[in-house]
């Protein structure tokens, strides 16, 4: 499905303007009114309903930076922190006073420091098991240098299920760590992700855990944590994962934040010791919000994998781009595209030429934000396109995925 069936499949499916959508534009009163009717529901403590109020005036107008600074406040004070942090951090590139940016600041940085419980999840209708479209099925087999031509048996079977991600978070300041310019927030997170299906063999599940402390600065924030996780493919114990993650992000009142992180992983593999190794991930970039409504960004990234195997021992360094975009009528747009270079270590003594492969790919979300659904669920709809570029035309290919689901609002 292209990219441009997507969006339209999405418009036909979720383009619920509500009731009064337009009433901004020909009656601004009214939209006072309604605004002045939202801080009253933030002022009683309802603030599923301010959330609701805010969303739909911004669904109309998205420049309204007094507007979304509600939403964002009405979004801490509901404890959804990702989302409060993400309007904040776009509110720094609005047209505000110097006090109000500098306050903006504060409340980043007091969300960072956050304590408590926090759930979050999303759930999305998608297709499983062969979703690549491989260039060719003929391969040449290195037989003492002689090519012998072969055929591969790759599945073609296919179904649909339910991808999923789910994490629960607590928080606790550790008071005897901090100091006056530093807080130190211990924190513990289980989390799930994965598909499930009826049928047994698309099922592709991780369970994990993670805990940390993290340190909060009034402009950059550093998190260490130790994970561990383990995988099920078809129901049985695939791989387990044990390493430690750091993170740190530092930030400026000119809506500038510069991040970055580093993690490094004890692979133990369930089905074949062979796939057991280690794996470091670096990724670092900048991202900057403009206008009091989007979010542009760049980074850099690099992986490295070694096992026993050399199909799965490499390289990978690449770039991406990505955004975050109030498109208005409530349609939050969030696109990415990459490049990366992928190197193995060794080429397969069973196969002519080299696997090497150049990879890029773009991946498109969109929101529909103002219309919340059940107890705070809002429609998304996400889609990719990958194409791998081997040395061996066999193992190149082209895929594409869709996922259409919810995700939690508040």
């Amino acid at each position: 499905m292209t990219f441009l069936r997507l969006i339209v499949v999405f418009f036909l499916t979720f383009c619920v303007v509500p009731s009064g959508a337009n009433a901004s534009t020909t009656d601004p009163a009214a939209t006072d009114t309604r605004f002045k009717s939202g801080l009253a529901a933030t002022s009683r403590g309802d603030y599923s309903t301010a959330i609701a109020i805010y969303l739909s005036i911004l669904a109309e107008d998205p420049n309204l930076t007094r507007v979304r600074l509600e939403l964002a406040l009405a979004y801490f004070l509901s404890e959804q922190w990702n989302r409060s942090r993400s309007e904040f951090f776009k509110v720094l590139s609005g047209d505000i006073p110097e006090p109000v940016r500098q306050k903006v600041l504060t409340f980043i940085a007091e969300i960072d420091a956050r304590r408590g419980f926090e759930l979050d999840f999303e759930f999305g209708l998608k297709k499983l098991g062969s979703t690549r479209n491989y260039d060719t099925d003929q391969i040449e087999l290195d037989f003492f240098g002689i090519p012998i031509p072969a055929t591969l048996d790759r599945s073609s079977k296919t179904t649909y299920g339910v991808g999923y991600s789910v994490s629960a978070l607590w928080r606790k300041s550790l008071n005897r760590l901090s100091t006056k310019d530093r807080r130190v927030i211990g924190f513990a997170e289980v989390f799930s992700f994965g598909d499930i299906s009826d049928e047994k063999s698309f099922r592709d599940v991780t369970l994990g855990a993670r805990g940390g402390a993290r340190l909060v600065f009034p402009r950059t924030t550093v998190v260490f944590s130790p994970v561990v996780s383990t995988r099920f493919i078809a129901d049985e114990h695939f791989e387990d994962r044990l390493g430690l993650e750091t993170a740190f992000e530092t930030r400026n009142s000119q809506a500038v934040s510069v991040f970055g992180s580093i993690s490094g992983f004890k692979l133990n593999n369930k089905f074949d010791d062979t796939f057991s190794g280690h794996t470091v991930n670096a990724r670092f970039g900048v991202r900057r919000s403009f206008l009091g409504r989007n979010t542009v960004g760049i980074a850099i990234f690099a992986e490295t994998k070694s096992t026993d195997r050399d199909i799965d021992t490499f390289d990978i360094a690449g770039l991406e781009a990505f955004g975050s975009f109030d498109a208005g009528a409530g349609f939050v747009i969030e696109p990415q595209v990459y490049f990366a270079v992928k190197s193995f270590s060794e080429t397969n003594p069973l196969f002519f030429g080299n696997p090497d492969e150049d990879q890029y790919g773009l991946r498109l979300r969109i929101e529909k934000r103002d219309t919340i659904l059940g107890n705070g669920l809002i429609p998304y709809v996400e889609g990719s396109y990958n194409r791998v570029k081997s040395g061996i035309d066999a193992f190149s290919y082209d895929e594409t995925t869709i996922e259409v689901g919810l995700t939690n609002e508040f």
